[in-house]
């Protein structure tokens, strides 16, 4: 499989940490609703109940992976409830 170009192109760290700052605070202002502690997958210990690979997803809110792909899940679907994710918690300030 032939490697994609990352969608951010700038490989600046400042432009790269204006981008994590604005995804954060509109995740919080529109209460976007995309990581693991949301979805109705998610067991108690914030691990996936289909084994989807999710670090990226739990602890701190990332527009990016490690890898500088979008922070997605391809099996996400919005639970009734939301669990406490503390790492997220902790960084949100």
């Amino acid at each position: 499989m032939a490697r994609r170009e990352p969608i951010l192109k700038t490989t600046d760290p400042a432009e790269l940490a204006a981008v994590e700052a604005r995804f954060s605070a509109e995740a919080a202002a529109f209460g976007l609703r995309f990581r693991c502690a949301a979805c109705c997958h998610v067991t108690r210990a914030l691990s996936c109940s289909l084994g989807y690979p999710n670090a990226a997803l739990t602890g701190p809110v990332a527009a990016r992976d490690g890898r500088g792909e979008p922070t997605s899940c391809k099996y996400f679907e919005l639970g009734e409830t939301e669990l406490d994710d503390p790492g997220a918690q902790a960084s949100a300030g």
